[in-house]
């Protein structure tokens, strides 16, 4: 009963107290409405507007002021700072017995908060708890800026306890920044700041809508100690947690330029943003841990990229974060759609065209340091991924492709502890270091396993196009500059065993190929190298000298070379053609931008196309776009082939020249083995000297361009198909006046004139030149033991021919024609020795010597007049006039055994002058 009694009395004080505290705050507000007002402008130096104001205990002893507005700083905008429905001041209970007030809470319902920044970077809110106008009225005119300065200070570091002051429920808060053109609303707003003290941390509690239509933001603080002083906010104590859930990042976009700007263009944020982290330290200094970014990019169904870790710190005293903060992040990126990659800002239009991608590939990543200075651990993982790039790389889905590294970043060198790459059953490491810098230097160690060329044939196009196969290993050091200007050293093995390909030019497959290229800093040696086509072992030695320029010798010999393992399987040629004894030295350089050579081939004896040969010998060199055969030799066709030459292209139309010496030719056998779906026109052992001009890439380009002179001689030979005597001399009979006819004796006689197809000689000669598609016989001379033919003309490239010649018979020959026929005898010359002048024309082989008809009937003219002439000298001086040159051809008028020659008298002197003068003779 007794406690009852306690427990009456102790509430009857209670609510005496607060009845009274009640009537005290009544009457005072009642009494000082007006100067509480202006206390309140005074302190915040802005218009302070309320429609009423009363006493209220819902959620303490206070007052509620409705209808609450505090202005604007007119230079900032003619709205409203706050503006609320209802704003509620409790203040504590025992002071306000004494009549005084201590405010503890100051709660605003539904406010409506407007901040901004100008363009000069000061806040609407900077001016608030300065004193008032009249600490600005005070500060002098000069002083301007540094009163700024000073009273942004003392603003920012009151905004601790202001912010611990108030409550908010269901607040509105836009921001405006007119530097960087931002505008966002935040709704939705409460905040609750409790423990209130200038000795004792306050904690802060804040949820809102960012953007969204539900609360998405979650942020609990705890500020201070603040101290009494609250001169330097930045070292305030801070720590606590936010929380940022469900962030349209294009919303956000929108909203805030500036961050638009950083993000860039094809991201394809197709989902929320996601963020915790927890952060302690200074207000000037903040470290973040615990961090967790989700996010969703590249257009993807769900989040495919997590940022985890922690860095700082951040803030106003950390000058440089780059170099003072600390990171400690795992990144996960992926699984991606590479084809999408190359939809991104920073890719599209950059990655070779050639390159396709399809398929996912996920990157996961650890950093720990400093962002100048930070450890890495990676893994690129595209195994599920199709990657095709060109004739390089075809890699199906479901091919094992995975990259590794382990390297440290640092602004002097990525520095690589290891790097590894496993391609299907390739793997390849390297490690070593790269600098930065223009240009960039390296130092890089490369090891390979041993791989199985065969198993990468289906991902490396290359590969597969030769069949090459074989052990392949390599283990090599790089070291110096990257640039165009420098190679670096090079160190290190390549190495194949046991290799083989497949050359569609070759109808053998190459086998048994055993390489190894020794690195020697900036040159390479390439000892013993051998392979097998078919039957035919090649070894080849090089040593390059130096990479840039390049300089380089080579030594190649092959025992033996079958064509039916080099040529291809469309044209399998002779399984007897072979080379045998086959070497080839030479040395490659580069002279300024230009490619350089000097080679010589030699072979001791073969056969190409069933051509057999000996000492083929062969000496090249290349300089200044020319290409020259500085000597050319092979024993051929039972003769020598020998010449120079050389092939300018470094123009349009490249031009050429040739220089050649053919001697004892055999041209049966050269028709037979180098020419034989030609049509032989000519045999006989040949000798030639000529030398060739031109210039074009084809036959049709060069053929009128052909430039040169020559001289050719053919012994013991023939022309094919074409017997010129016969036809010359059975044209005669078409010759008016001339009776003609070869008698059968004479016939059989000779019958390599008149029963042979062809035209047999001992010796043809002619020089020739060649001009506008022509070859032009200067001096055609075939001497035969019965005949002469003399002339000159042409023929072109197309077989056509134009010659006119003199056909000049034996004396015995013509002799012995002349005896059956008497018209002929008129038409010897001198020397009783037919010559017949004709002409060539047409297409060879398809053309009939004509004689000249006009020509010969001048001689018969001629004959006709002598036979006259006879008849008349037998009539007047029958026993007294010399023989004429027909009757000593006949043994007419002589003794047997005797010569009838003396000197004409007198009286036949007179006769024969006579006649002459009267037959115009």
């Amino acid at each position: 009963m007794r406690k009852l009694l306690i427990i009456s009395a102790v509430l009857l004080v209670i609510t005496g107290l607060v009845v009274f505290a009640l009537t005290n705050l009544n009457s005072l507000i009642a009494g000082n409405k007006d100067r509480i007002l202006q206390q309140v402008e005074h302190i915040l130096g802005r218009e302070v507007e309320i429609q009423e104001i009363g006493v209220t205990v819902w959620g303490g002893i206070g007052a509620r002021l409705t209808q609450f507005r505090i202005a604007e700083d007119p230079a900032f905008s003619p709205d409203d700072f706050i503006s609320a429905n209802d704003l509620q001041v409790n203040v504590a209970l025992l002071p306000l017995l004494s009549q005084e007030i201590q405010v503890t809470r100051i709660i605003l319902h539904q406010p409506r908060i407007q901040i901004i920044r100008n363009e000069q970077g000061q806040f609407n809110f900077a001016s608030l708890a300065q004193g008032g106008q009249a600490a600005q009225e005070a500060a002098p005119a000069d002083s301007a800026e540094s009163s700024s300065e000073s009273s942004s200070a003392s603003a920012s570091a009151a905004i601790p306890l202001l912010i611990a002051l108030v409550d908010i429920e269901g607040g509105a808060v836009r921001y405006i920044d007119k530097q960087d053109g931002s505008d966002f609303s935040v709704t939705q707003l409460d905040l609750r700041a409790n423990d209130l003290s200038l000795d004792q941390p306050v904690f802060i509690k804040l949820a809102a809508a960012v953007l969204a239509e539900q609360q998405n933001v979650a942020i609990e603080i705890q500020v201070g100690p603040v101290g009494p002083a609250l001169e330097n906010a930045d070292q305030i104590p801070l720590k606590g947690t936010a929380a940022l859930n469900q962030l349209d990042l294009e919303t956000l976009r929108k909203a805030l330029p500036q961050i638009a700007q950083q993000i860039p263009p094809g991201l394809g944020t197709s989902g929320p943003i996601n963020l915790k982290a927890d952060f302690a330290g200074r207000v000037g200094a903040v470290d973040l841990s615990n961090i967790d970014l989700q996010a969703t990019v590249f257009d993807a169904n769900e989040p495919n990229i997590q940022v985890t870790g922690s860095f700082g710190p951040v803030g106003a005293e950390v000058a440089n974060p780059v170099e003072e903060s600390n990171l400690d992040v795992d990144v996960s990126f992926g699984p991606v759609a590479l084809e999408r990659l190359q939809k991104f800002g920073p890719l599209a239009g950059k990655l070779p065209p050639d390159l396709s991608l399809g398929g996912p590939i996920s990157v996961t990543a650890h950093a720990s340091g400093t962002p100048k200075n930070f450890a890495l651990t990676s893994l690129i993982e595209a195994s599920s991924s199709a990657i095709r790039f060109g004739e390089l790389l075809t890699k199906p889905s479901g091919t094992s492709f995975a990259l590794t590294t382990q390297a440290r970043v640092t602004p002097e060198a990525v520095s690589f502890q290891e790097v590894k790459l496993n391609f299907h059953t390739l793997e390849l490491t390297a490690r070593g270091t790269i600098g930065p810098g223009n240009p960039p230097t390296l130092d890089i160690t490369l090891d390979s396993n041993q791989v199985e060329l065969g198993d990468l044939q289906p991902l490396l196009p290359l590969l597969h196009a030769y069949g090459l196969s074989g052990n392949f290993e390599t283990h090599m050091k790089i070291a110096g500059q990257l640039d165009a200007d420098t190679v670096p050293q090079i160190n290190g093995t390549i190495s194949l065993r046991n290799g083989g390909a497949t050359i569609a030019q070759l109808a053998q497959p190459v086998t048994d190929m055993q390489t190894s290229i020794t690195f020697t800093g900036q040159g390479a040696q390439l000892t013993n190298t051998s392979a097998r086509i078919g039957q035919s072992q090649v070894q080849l030695d090089a040593h390059l000298e130096q990479f840039k320029p390049l300089k380089l010798q080579y030594e190649l010999n092959a025992p033996l070379l079958r064509m039916a393992d080099l040529q291809s399987a469309d044209s399998p040629g002779d399984p007897e053609d072979a080379l045998q004894g086959i070497q080839a030295t030479g040395r490659a350089w580069m002279q300024g931008d230009e490619l350089r050579h000097e080679g010589k081939l030699t072979s001791k004896q073969g056969s190409v196309a069933q051509i057999a040969y000996t000492d083929f010998q062969l000496v090249t060199s290349l300089a200044n776009q020319i290409a020259k055969i500085d000597s050319f030799k092979v024993q051929a066709f039972q003769g020598t082939i020998q010449g120079t030459g050389q092939y300018a292209f470094g123009t349009d139309q490249p031009q050429f020249s040739v220089t050649s010496q053919v001697t004892a030719l055999n041209l049966t056998q050269l028709f037979r083995a180098a020419l034989p779906l030609s049509d032989q026109m000519v045999q006989g052992i040949a000798s030639l000297d000529v030398s060739l001009s031109g210039r074009g890439q084809t036959w049709d380009d060069i053929k009128p361009t052909v430039q040169g002179r020559g001289k050719a001689e053919i012994v013991d030979g023939a022309v094919l198909d074409l017997n010129i005597a016969e036809g010359v001399l059975s044209g005669l009979t078409g010759i008016s006046g001339l009776s003609f006819a070869i008698s059968p004796t004479v016939r059989d006689k000779y019958p390599a004139i008149f029963t042979s197809a062809h035209t047999e000689f001992d010796e043809l000669k002619s020089r020739f030149s060649l001009s506008d598609s022509k070859i032009n016989l200067d001096s055609l001379r075939i001497a035969a033991r019965d005949f002469m033919m003399q002339g000159a003309g042409w023929l072109d490239f197309d077989q056509h021919v134009d010659l006119r010649a003199t056909l000049a018979l034996s004396k015995t020959l013509s002799a012995d024609i002349i005896k059956g026929t008497k018209e002929i005898k008129y038409i010897a010359n001198e020397e009783d020795r037919l010559e017949l002048p004709f002409a060539l024309r047409g297409i060879m082989p398809g053309v009939t010597p004509t004689p000249d008809a006009a020509y010969l009937g001048t001689l018969l003219q001629r004959a006709a007049t002598n036979a006259l002439q006879e008849r008349l000298l037998d009539k007047f001086l029958p026993t007294t006039r010399e023989d004429s040159p027909q009757q000593k051809a006949s043994g007419a008028g002589q003794t047997k055994g005797t010569s009838q020659k003396r000197k004409p008298s007198l009286q036949e002197q007179l006769i024969q002058k006579g006649l002459d003068s009267l037959f115009g003779r």
